[in-house]
């Protein structure tokens, strides 16, 4: 079975100063899609996790044996 793979992260939202969404949207430009979210009280998210797939780089090429 091979299904997709993923990368994740977490943001902290404390010390964006009310600009979560501009924040968020920055990683979602780049691929992340917002999973959750953590808050220390009922008025504001604290932080944020994040996925997305992960990019298989490619292994490198191996040189080839001498004649």
């Amino acid at each position: 079975m091979s299904g997709t793979q993923w990368e994740y992260m977490m943001v902290n939202l404390t010390d964006c100063n009310g600009k979560e969404c501009e924040v968020l949207n920055s990683y979602g430009a780049n691929g992340w899609e917002l999973v959750a979210v953590t808050s220390e009280n009922a008025q504001y998210c604290s932080g944020a996790y994040l996925k997305r797939p992960l990019i298989k780089q490619p292994a490198p090429a191996q040189d080839a044996p001498p004649r």
